[in-house]
């Protein structure tokens, strides 16, 4: 809840001016979150098929230590790949919405 929380901030402090993404390789804690965004079909399925709402449960605390992992490293506001950054930030924000609502939490946008 903590981290969806604060990505919600982030987005309240982004400025929405676009920036272009600069072309480059992504930061090591970037590359990660992304991968781990883009895991989140394949362990909704298999919780389906395995009966299994744990692995969501679990896919969400990875999936929010990850992002703070990010947080911490690459700063979002301000930074030359804000653009993309925030992109992140409203992927990660939607999928752990996804997740807490298949197991049956409300998310809070302020603590």
């Amino acid at each position: 809840m903590y981290s969806y929380a604060r990505a919600n901030s982030i987005l309240k402090k982004a400025k929405s001016k676009k920036n272009k993404i600069k072309e480059g390789g992504l930061a090591k804690e970037e590359g990660g979150l992304a991968k781990k965004i883009s895991q989140f079909p394949g362990v909704v399925l298999r919780a389906y098929e395995t009966l299994n709402p744990s692995l969501i449960a679990n896919y969400s605390c990875q999936l929010a230590q990850l992002f703070n992992e990010f947080y911490q490293t690459c700063p979002v506001v301000g930074s030359d790949n804000e653009e993309f950054r925030l992109s992140l930030v409203k992927a990660f924000m939607q999928t752990m919405k996804n997740a807490l609502w298949l197991l049956g939490i409300e998310v809070i946008n302020k603590m």
